[in-house]
């Protein structure tokens, strides 16, 4: 095996980025500013060490886990533009967009304690990423402030884009540090105590305690640990903090630590028992995931839960980092360029519920004598940078048929009105499809939970009730639309029409659609979730199978359609002979033969339906669209080709069309 070279401007690794310089290197690895040869962008290059792919196990795994952050739906979680393991070097490495700003240690060591409004303007978004991470059961396991980036903002009026680092190759990290029983490269300070211990389970909780641990240093401008305070200290005596000696008060521990005065008065009232239920040693008294830590932390701040303004006298950064100290070079999300100014991020989901039904607790101080010495020697294996990918809770083993196959896969329980769809390696895309289903190609999805019928009118007239949703619209809204399309196509729209409380939500843009997946606490479906749940293990042309469409497999155009279309003068096309009885939409899940293989009705016909996906060409996903990425056909459908399941459209998301509507996954 290989060991970590050394690249000097000028080298083309991988065949496709030639090296600028480098940023930076560390425990892991190093970083390279390069430019990407096969698009003449800058990118930042991360090359780590050949032990993470020393058999072919970890290799694969490797590759794999490497784009896990881009299953969580946030802004304000990096994307990894490429991975893999380069032939001529043997080495593992990342390729990620490259930003300009610093990390918040560098920013807390510049600038010292920030006020609440600041505290929240970063906390927001930074819940925003790690609480759907948790939604996609997905724990982080290293969050610490030199892994939250403030990046330059591409945003008019924008103090900064957070984006939280180092979602990925996690477990590949552990295996080869632990099988090479090398070092640590960890973060105790910032750690949880049950990661100690070797065999204690990892669950979210996990990053709630170190939320709690930052807000404190945000707010008081120095680490809670005393440990952490005194250059003197050592590992037991950090130990000892951690797992044995009782937590304090979070406002006691500030005034020990020396903070002043002024800034210990200005800690929110509420805030100590906050603290508390982070940083609890017994974990079923944590908060259960980040979404309900911030949503108890933001009246606590004085802020909404939401959108809020930017501190008049906050800092943003400035330049671009320094080539020293910890690499934090890093991806921008496709999604921050693909929303715009549209807030959309804001309105992406948290499923989890928060926990307002109590008072914070006190803390708990439980002993943990017995751990201390095997925790001192966990931390010697202890991992940095690390996330762990929980399985679908709770989890079902039991065979799952398909037609081509009876197999053993993880799947997920879903409440009721949802299918359950389990993981599985599945390829994407058409060899033989339109250009932009081109190339075919292979991903890993989780386990998820799909809506078995589209979102009604019914279903999101209540979530407007509840002032979740905004009201749908009674007229249709996209670029270049006239009179004539209104007089054809604003009939069409569903709104506020009784009898058809069962048809299927339409007339609403893609922000409307997230925030009622939101309100249901559920989300939008990725693209390629959308077309597995269509295709099925079996990758089939249609949900039904590879047999072409019927009047009784989906709501497409047929002949009342056609005749529909005639009285406003539009020459549209049959699907079918015969009629299948609906003029426009159809109540949601009529069509019970044309149901996907995991009992999924309407994926095709009735509306064409929002994902989460932006409008990206195959096979990557780093592309400046501002679109949105549709999947299925509506009811005015008249050719084959477009109710195939691997057909897919782009359209801007501010659009409202009778043609689009939505279902949620989870």
């Amino acid at each position: 095996m290989a060991g970590l070279v050394a690249l000097t401007p000028g080298t083309v690794f991988a065949k496709d980025y030639r090296v600028v310089g480098k940023l930076s290197e560390g425990g892991m690895g190093a970083v390279y500013t390069v430019e990407q040869i096969s698009t003449g962008r800058q990118r930042a290059l991360k090359l780590m060490h050949p032990e993470l792919v020393s058999d072919p196990g970890l290799r694969a795994k490797f590759e794999q886990e490497a784009r896990i952050g881009g299953r969580i739906e946030s802004e304000h979680v990096v994307e990894v533009v490429a991975a893999g393991v380069d032939a001529e070097t043997e080495l593992p490495f990342l390729v990620m967009e490259l930003l300009q700003g610093e990390d918040l240690a560098q920013s807390l060591k510049r600038r010292g304690a920030m006020s609440l409004g600041e505290v929240a303007l970063v906390f927001d978004p930074l819940c925003h990423a790690v609480g759907a991470a948790h939604a996609a059961n997905i724990v982080h396991r290293d969050l610490k402030p030199e892994n939250i980036f403030l990046a330059q903002s591409k945003r008019s009026g924008g103090a900064f884009t957070l984006k939280v680092l180092d979602f990925g190759i996690a477990t590949v990290l552990e295996e080869a540090r632990t099988s090479a029983n090398t070092g640590a490269v960890g973060s105790p300070y910032w750690m949880a105590p049950e990661q100690t211990e070797r065999k204690s389970a990892v669950t979210a909780s996990v990053d709630v305690w170190a939320l709690g641990l930052m807000a404190f240093a945000l707010l008081t401008g120095k680490p809670f640990w005393k440990c952490a305070n005194d250059e003197d200290g050592t590992i037991t005596n950090f130990l000892r903090e951690l797992v044995l000696e009782p937590i304090p008060v979070a406002s006691a521990r500030a005034k020990d630590l020396g903070v002043s005065q002024e800034l210990i008065s200005n800690l929110p009232e509420g805030f100590d028992a906050w603290f508390a239920r982070c940083v609890n040693r017994e974990v079923s008294a944590r908060f259960s995931n980040a979404t309900a830590a911030w949503q108890a932390l933001a009246p606590i701040l004085g802020a909404p839960a939401s959108e809020r303004s930017i501190p008049e006298n906050f800092s943003p950064p400035s330049g671009p980092r320094s080539g020293t100290g910890p690499a934090h070079v890093v991806s921008v999300s496709q999604r921050e360029d693909a929303t715009g100014d549209l807030g959309a991020a804001r309105t992406m989901h948290h499923s989890a519920a928060p926990d307002d039904d109590e008072e914070p607790p006190t803390v708990a101080h439980r002993s943990n004598a017995g751990i201390i010495a095997g925790g001192a020697l966990a931390l010697v294996a202890l991992i940095g940078g690390a996330i762990f990918v929980l399985r679908a809770t709770p989890t079902d083993t039991s065979p799952v048929t398909n037609p081509s196959a009876t197999v053993t896969l993880v799947t997920k329980r879903c409440p009721d009105g949802m299918a359950s769809v389990p993981e599985a390696e599945v390829t994407i895309g058409s060899a033989d499809g339109e250009s932009d289903e081109r190339p075919a190609h292979k991903i890993t999805l989780n386990a998820f939970c799909m809506d078995l019928g589209e979102v009604t009118v019914a279903n999101y007239t209540q979530c407007v009730k509840e002032s979740g949703c905004t009201p749908g619209g009674k007229t249709v809204d996209y670029r270049g639309v006239g009179p004539d399309d209104h007089a054809l196509w604003d009939g069409f729209c569903n709104t506020g029409k009784v009898e058809r409380s069962t048809h299927p939500q339409n007339c609403v843009n893609w922000e409307q659609a997230t925030s009622f997946c939101k309100w249901a606490e559920k989300r939008l479906p990725t693209e390629e979730e959308w077309e597995y749940a269509a295709r099925g293990s079996d990758g089939r042309k249609y949900p039904w199978g590879n047999d072409g469409p019927s009047q009784s497999l989906l709501n497409a155009c047929g002949p009342e359609c056609v005749a529909k279309g005639t009285l406003f003068g539009q020459p549209w096309q049959a699907l079918y002979p015969s009629t299948d009885g609906f003029e426009s939409t159809a109540p949601s899940r009529s069509f019970e033969p044309g149901k996907s293989p995991f009992g999924v009705y309407d994926l095709e016909g009735n509306v064409s339906e929002w994902t989460a996906s932006a409008g990206c060409p195959y096979p990557g996903t780093n592309c400046q669209s501002e679109n949105r990425t549709t999947r299925g056909a509506s009811w005015t459908a008249g050719d084959a080709r477009d109710v195939r399941a691997s057909a897919r459209k782009k359209v801007s998301p501010s659009a409202r069309s009778a043609e689009i509507g939505f279902r949620c996954a989870k």
